[in-house]
């Protein structure tokens, strides 16, 4: 028997997929669990939903009410990825949508106001 961590149910082993990465061999959610997601996020919009817990129609008024523009640079995204979901790591909350660039940086910046003031501090110092 093993513990499934998304429907949180004990099942039998066989009911599990082999995953060679974990210490047992076996997947962390069973292949009902697995399946269902699947299923999820391949739905239009349905990473939104798994990864941030929004739905399709969250980020398309989400986009409308920041007029397709990046909440950090006010520029439209310049690589086809569009407009990606900012979120706080720590609590998941959805903070905005960004371009990949203010993404990144935001991202490379351990999202620490701390580095980014410095980085401030710096730009205006080397002027």
């Amino acid at each position: 028997m093993k513990f499934c961590k998304r429907c949180e149910q004990m099942k039998p082993v066989e009911v599990f997929g082999r995953n060679k990465a974990v210490f047992n061999g076996l997947n962390y959610i069973c292949n009902d669990c697995k399946n269902a997601r699947a299923k999820e996020t391949y739905k239009p919009g349905g990473h939104y939903k798994l990864r941030y817990g929004i739905t399709l129609e969250e980020y398309e008024q989400l986009k409308i009410q920041q007029n397709g523009l990046c909440a950090i640079c006010k520029m439209p995204p310049s690589s086809q990825k569009g407009l990606i979901v900012d979120h706080c790591h720590d609590s998941n909350k959805v903070r905005a949508l960004l371009c990949y660039s203010c993404n990144s940086f935001i991202g490379l910046a351990k999202d620490s106001e701390e580095i980014l003031q410095s980085a401030i501090t710096y730009l205006k110092k080397y002027k």
